[in-house]
């Protein structure tokens, strides 16, 4: 194993381009143990490691990152209620503040959807959610509301999200240790996995990895885990 860059703190991850990655970074300090701020980063970084701060400041925590097809990106700040849009240039905007401390993002294939997972109910006392959002979207913007499509019980923790081919969302439940399945069709949610304590982000295999696998890192014991789900992954924009 080898290390391709020393950051502040390694948050979510996504490919941009043919090779580099987007890194989101808390910053010098967080929320969680500074209070309020606007320091955080999201890096662009290269297999070489050279790193450039695409997004430097105005957004607090970055957490969860989703590249969109026009080459825009979307942020959470999971200590907010807060999720941004950087354009293509750079620029940073308010996309939406209607849910609260989301992490894990998903975009339905359309673009019609956005799937957002709430972690906390609240910092200041710290609680738990366990709910799952679906925003309606129109011309990439919000149309409407979100509604909640699921919930997945007490002390969920909801953390990354995943896509597969069919339009199901895959959720990583941090608190309780388990990866769940919504059918937004349906609402019904299928427990895949369990027995993973501080299971975090999740993505579908690619490259030489099983395409129909789900692999899952972990916030507390350093292990990534193989899950085989039995179908692919949604197209990823990059």
């Amino acid at each position: 194993m080898t290390q391709v860059a020393e950051l502040y703190s390694n948050l979510g991850l996504a490919p941009i381009g043919e090779r580099d990655i987007l890194m989101a970074d808390f910053g010098p300090i967080n929320r969680f143990n500074h209070g309020p701020n606007d320091d955080g980063i999201v890096w662009r970084i290269t297999p070489e490691g050279e790193k450039t701060r695409v997004v430097d400041g105005g957004i607090g925590d970055p957490n969860f990152v989703l590249v969109r097809a026009d080459g825009s990106f979307l942020v959470s700040d999971d200590a907010t209620d807060e999720i941004f849009l950087v354009d293509p240039q750079g620029r940073l905007t308010l996309f939406t503040d209607a849910v609260g401390h989301p992490n894990g993002l998903a975009l339905s294939a359309d673009g019609s959807t956005l799937y957002v997972a709430q972690i906390f109910g609240s910092l200041r006392p710290l609680t738990i959610d366990d709910r799952v959002w679906a925003m309606p979207l129109e011309d990439g913007q919000p149309a409407r509301l979100p509604e909640v499509i699921a919930r997945l019980g007490e002390g969920a923790a909801n953390d990354g999200l995943a896509l597969d081919e069919l339009g199901r969302v895959y959720v990583a439940a941090n608190g309780t240790g388990q990866i769940w399945r919504i059918d937004p069709a349906t609402r019904e949610t299928v427990l895949i996995a369990e027995g993973m304590p501080g299971v975090a982000s999740l993505a579908f295999g690619a490259g030489e990895f099983d395409h129909q696998a789900i692999y899952a890192t972990s916030t507390r014991t350093g292990r990534v885990w193989e899950v085989k789900v039995g179908v692919g992954g949604a197209p990823l924009h990059r």
